[in-house]
């Protein structure tokens, strides 16, 4: 017999879900706002199939001043909103696998602070802090989603037998692309390191933009009750 006490618990934590899911669905809107405003007052021609996204934030010798700042703006908005979902995980014990999917966001907020500092910065520690940050937002966000999309994906098919509908499969899609577009990435930029000049193509930027893509998307398939 469900209690007023009960009752009360499962309201506050659809409202916590709620903000959450909100929340998530903020981190590929900034960055795409950040990233858009960038490309628009980016000093030079960025070539999207050949750069990495975090040249858009490079300093450039202060050349490239505007864009960087936006750039740094940007992600350091990603790391509040980060922030913010990794302490409601922490404080409500009451969402299912709390401390995991807290934990990713610890590593989107420390990935995203350390993308925030430009790539080109005089500073070569810093250098490695942005390239560090980079591989750890990637890595979290990566893994918080995917995460996200196997629980979304067991609790709607598991507890029974499947019926094979258009939703079936568009679960089990989008959780085979979040995990394995982050191996393409990984596997893209080995390659490209490895092969140096011998690759014809821009491998690990193009692994880069593709798993971000999918990733974006993916996350605005997450129900409320996947929070």
């Amino acid at each position: 017999m469900t209690t007023d006490y009960q009752v009360l618990m499962d309201a506050k934590k659809v409202r916590i879900q709620k903000l959450l899911r909100i929340l998530v669905w903020l981190i590929p809107i900034i960055i795409t706002i950040t990233l858009g405003l960038c490309w628009i007052f980016y000093n030079g021609d960025y070539k999207f199939f050949q750069q990495f996204i975090s040249e858009l934030g490079h300093w450039q010798g202060g050349s490239n001043n505007t864009s960087s700042i936006i750039f740094g703006i940007g992600f350091g908005l990603c790391a509040l909103d980060t922030l913010a979902i990794s302490i409601l995980y922490f404080l409500f014990p009451i969402l299912r696998f709390n401390k995991a999917k807290g934990a990713f966001s610890v590593l989107l907020v420390i990935g995203a602070v350390g993308i925030a500092i430009p790539g080109d910065h005089p500073i070569e520690a810093l250098k490695i802090v942005h390239g560090t940050g980079a591989f750890v937002f990637i890595l979290g966000f990566t893994f918080y989603n995917f995460y996200a999309q196997i629980y979304r994906f067991i609790t709607k098919h598991r507890p029974k037998r499947p019926q094979r509908t258009w939703d079936f499969y568009v679960d089990i899609v989008m959780t085979g692309m979040v995990f394995g577009a982050f191996f393409i990435f990984i596997l893209f930029f080995v390659l490209e390191r490895v092969a140096s000049g011998d690759v014809p193509f821009y491998l690990a930027e193009l692994g880069q933009k593709l798993l971000l893509i999918i990733d974006f998307i993916a996350v605005f398939f997450l129900d409320v009750e996947d929070m």
